[in-house]
């Protein structure tokens, strides 16, 4: 949850939202397409997701819920179109990796994931530069290793606890 959601996938959003000094920064044209298309699909999104799609522009109420389904679920449909080709490329190795990490059927393909891992790591640093990567993008490195010890990443979940929290 920390370090996917509230790390990795808020920071990735924060630099192509909010980010003027970047080239693969969205450009006022896609955020307002991406973000249309967040409220549309509130009208279709199961009961099972206990939180529906906010637009772009409320990035700073997203709870960790909303980056996880924009990570797993809405980010590969919304931003196929929407964002620079080696952007969406990246985005896409996080999200197959994490999408391996979640589920015991795929366990067989860990280390898929792992290469995967690096291959973002290295693509965000090129991409994002340097002075971008935090602890959170380095401990990517870590998680497949974190998996293999302790199971898939839903064991290891502080999502249960998170309406509970008022900050």
């Amino acid at each position: 949850m920390h370090l996917l959601c509230l790390g990795i996938m808020k920071k990735l959003l924060l630099l192509w939202i909010k980010n003027r000094s970047l080239k693969t920064k969205l450009s006022a044209k896609n955020i307002e397409k991406i973000s249309d298309l967040l409220v549309l699909i509130r009208t279709f999104t199961p009961v099972e997701f206990n939180r529906t799609a906010l637009r772009l522009d409320v990035i700073s109420f997203y709870k960790a819920t909303e980056f996880r389904t924009f990570l797993l679920y809405l980010g590969p449909v919304l931003l196929k179109n929407e964002t620079q080709e080696e952007v969406y490329e990246n985005f896409m190795q996080l999200h197959c990796a994490v999408s391996i990490c979640m589920s015991e059927k795929s366990y067989t393909f860990i280390d898929i994931a792992q290469t995967m891992f690096k291959s973002f790591i290295h693509g965000f640093a090129k991409l994002y530069g340097r002075e971008n990567i935090s602890y959170n993008v380095h401990n990517l490195y870590h998680i497949a290793d974190d998996v293999k010890l302790h199971g898939p990443l839903d064991n290891m979940s502080a999502f249960k606890y998170e309406n509970c929290c008022n900050i």
